[in-house]
């Protein structure tokens, strides 16, 4: 299994980011998967439909993979991304959040178990474990 360090998979991915079209096709096919991860994550928080939080929140969490394999530090980096959007889940969830409008948001999911779980949470589980991050069949 190929690591983020290992020079093979720098190379290739300095390869699919120095070509336009490859770049284009390499986050069409990434992309692809957001429905799913959609799915999970509001399977996890018990909604049905999705609310359009937990559709950004999948959005963001897909796009993270561009900027940890551009990264110097890939898992500092995963959890940062992760503790920013937890964080902005939880401020959504507790009502703190800058601008939130309650009367346009379905209300958040009752918290289970210790705390409540953020979209961006049950998408880590789903995803990735805590020590890597999948591309393709490249662990990182």
């Amino acid at each position: 299994m190929a690591r983020h360090d290992d020079g093979v998979v720098q190379r290739f991915m300095e390869l699919i980011d120095s070509t336009p079209a490859l770049t284009d096709y390499a986050q069409r096919m990434w992309l692809r998967h957001e429905d799913a991860l959609i799915e999970v994550i509001a399977a996890e928080l018990n909604q049905d439909p999705p609310s359009l939080e937990v559709r950004a929140d999948a959005r963001f969490v897909m796009q993270l993979q561009l900027l940890v394999l551009g990264s110097r530090e890939p898992h500092a980096t995963l959890d940062a991304a992760f503790r920013v959007l937890d964080d902005g889940w939880t401020a959504y969830v507790e009502g703190t959040a800058v601008g939130r409008r309650p009367a346009q948001r379905p209300e958040a999911p009752a918290p289970r178990g210790a705390g409540s779980r953020s979209p961006a949470a049950a998408a880590r589980r789903a995803m990735v474990p805590r020590s890597s991050f999948a591309v393709g069949s490249h662990v990182v």
